[in-house]
């Protein structure tokens, strides 16, 4: 997901209904089921469409939800650009 792709798709995410937002974290959490892991790309697009989902929700219990998974992102994010290559 190079910067462009990653605007592009948190432009789309933005203008996002609620329904729209809960359609698209289906839609992630089915292909993180088919690819087995998380890719880069994947976890890029989940931290964007779980904090928006964060700030549109409208129960405390989704609002954590999507809270949580987006730590879990950014935590896995953060430890893959510390982990050395190879």
């Amino acid at each position: 997901l190079d910067q462009d792709e990653e605007y592009a798709y948190r432009a789309r995410i933005l203008v996002m209904d609620k329904a729209e937002l809960l359609e698209e974290m289906v839609s992630f959490q089915q292909e993180r089921s088919r690819v087995g892991s998380l890719t880069r790309p994947m976890m890029i697009r989940g931290k964007h469409l779980f904090q928006a989902l964060e700030e549109k929700a409208e129960t405390q219990e989704l609002r954590l939800l999507a809270r949580s998974y987006r730590r879990h992102l950014d935590h896995e994010i953060s430890a893959r650009r510390r982990a050395p290559e190879g």
